[in-house]
């Protein structure tokens, strides 16, 4: 069996370990009031060299949080506002009817002509038509074949939604333990963390589906150059001339 390797990179970590830290930090407030975290700061240095495995070990538990954080982000946000409200980009892109409302340039479809080349095209190369999901992982599968430029890219959408997504999910998570800390323990500085927080759950909501629409234009987009007559006509190898 010929040795696979797992593309992995720094950006991987920090889609998981930036919100997972943000998460473990509001929780802490509830079980450790403020001036007590800061004495705990000063404890930990008094443990010398042995301080760092324990910023390890709290770097670990903020990476698995992170995870759990991603499946909740992935099960609420994409699971139930994009699924069940606003709708995936693969059916969006292709709505005969512009949409209004907030996130109206999330679900803005394609132009009625690209639609139809773009059936064309699809029909054309696969010799029937697909389902919304189907369509798209037939899409994607084409372009990660026969495109490395876009999957190149795609690649880079993928982490920039995913961190998106994930520190959104991160940023609902602790608002109400933010609100909780300034409100008990009588911590202004933290009630305002919370409601900073609300804006920003919001701004990195926009964010992520600004990623997701991108990402599933790009396949659409270059499934379609990619089929045109013109390309597939300078893909194909040269004969020499005997």
């Amino acid at each position: 069996m010929a040795e696979m390797s797992i593309p992995f990179s720094v950006f991987d970590i920090f889609v998981y370990l930036i919100p997972g830290s943000l998460v473990l930090f509001s929780i802490a407030l509830i079980f450790w009031p403020v001036h007590d975290l800061r004495a705990l700061w000063s404890d930990l240095n008094s443990f010398g060299d042995l301080r760092y495995a324990l910023y390890g070990i709290a770097l670990i538990l903020a990476y698995v949080v992170g995870h759990a954080t991603a499946a909740l982000g992935s099960a609420l946000l994409e699971g139930v506002i994009v699924g069940r409200i606003l709708g995936y980009p693969s059916k969006n892109l292709f709505e005969s009817t512009p949409p209004d409302g907030l996130f109206r340039s999330y679900r803005k479809p394609y132009k009625p002509e690209y639609v139809d080349e773009f059936k064309k095209r699809f029909k054309e190369f696969f010799g029937r038509d697909f389902g919304e999901e189907d369509t798209f992982m037939s899409c994607y599968s084409v372009v990660m074949e026969k495109c490395p430029t876009a999957f190149s890219r795609l690649s880079i959408f993928i982490v920039q939604y995913d961190f998106a997504r994930n520190l959104a999910m991160a940023l609902l998570m602790a608002l109400p333990f933010f609100l909780w800390t300034g409100h008990f323990q009588d911590e202004p500085v933290f009630a305002a963390l919370g409601l900073l927080s609300a804006l920003l759950f919001f701004v990195m909501l926009l964010r992520y589906l600004k990623f997701f629409r991108h990402y599933s234009d790009l396949v659409f987009r270059s499934f379609l150059t990619y089929t045109t007559p013109a390309m597939r006509k300078e893909q194909q190898p040269s004969v020499p001339r005997v």
